[in-house]
């Protein structure tokens, strides 16, 4: 699939113009009135449905070529890891796993008797930005093994949906404003457990081979109540630096300063 043609794009835009345009409110502090964001001109609005139409042309054939990449197949455990050719990234993804945990105070000793939840590490063959190939190393919590009312009670977290991302993105490229993406690695681990619980860690992580007992103390993946621990976390965290969240979307932020506003999506641990 070709770029768009140069003379296609300046017919769409004639009349108009794309130039990006600093936009700055002096209107500083909440953001009461939410009714009037995304009200745009005729003009705008033909800028904006352009630079949509560029938008789809990118992300359909960025699709194509999702399709067109092959991961390696995924080792099923630790053992199989270390036996190919690429071990030593394994080695180096689970240690990094394994200190995302401990550098957090995740779990905490506790007597090797008694009822405790599952755990499993995961590894998985992943893309990155560039399309390269990656190494990922996750312990997860078994969530099928939790106990209502014993291990959790609330499961609920709000999460964006494509209409909200569209409708932001409507309004970046109609006035032009600046369009930034974040992700936040190992989010789920900044969340402190809201009960008292307990995981058997898997043999293989441990140096006697043996299953190892101990109390959560952190979130966890896997955890019914994990994306909700953690939403309630980010949320304190944005509040506290000035951002509103919109009443009728719960994942959708805004900040008002002397120079400008910034609007700011959440989907889990991406913005």
């Amino acid at each position: 699939m070709g770029e768009p043609d140069e003379m296609e794009i300046e017919e769409e835009i004639e009349g108009g113009s794309l130039a990006a345009s600093e936009e700055n409110d002096s209107r500083a502090g909440r953001v009461d009135d939410w009714s009037d964001i995304g009200e745009t001109t005729g003009e705008e609005r033909t800028e904006s449905d352009f630079a949509l139409k560029i938008a789809d042309f990118w992300y359909r054939d960025a699709m194509l070529t999702m399709k067109a990449l092959v991961l390696p197949k995924d080792p099923k455990n630790i053992d199989e890891a270390m036996s190919m050719p690429d071990a030593e990234q394994w080695r180096e993804a689970i240690a990094k796993e394994l200190d995302a945990f401990v550098s957090r105070d995740i779990w905490a000793p506790a007597e090797q008797t008694g009822r405790g939840m599952k755990t499993k590490l995961i590894l998985k063959y992943q893309f990155d930005n560039d399309y390269k190939i990656k190494h990922k190393a996750r312990l997860v919590v078994c969530g099928y093994s939790q106990v209502y009312g014993l291990d959790y009670t609330d499961t609920y977290s709000p999460t964006t949906s494509t209409p909200i991302v569209l409708f932001i993105l409507h309004i970046a490229a109609s006035r032009g404003w600046k369009i930034s993406a974040f992700d936040i690695s190992a989010a789920y681990l900044e969340g402190k457990a809201d009960t008292k619980m307990f995981a058997w860690l898997p043999g293989e992580l441990m140096e006697n081979g043996q299953r190892t007992r101990v109390e959560i103390k952190g979130n966890w993946y896997g955890e019914k109540q994990a994306g909700r621990i953690w939403n309630k976390k980010f949320d304190g965290i944005l509040t506290s630096m000035g951002f509103q969240c919109c009443p009728m979307m719960p994942c959708f932020y805004a900040w008002r300063g002397e120079h400008g506003i910034i609007f700011l999506c959440i989907h889990v641990d991406d913005g």
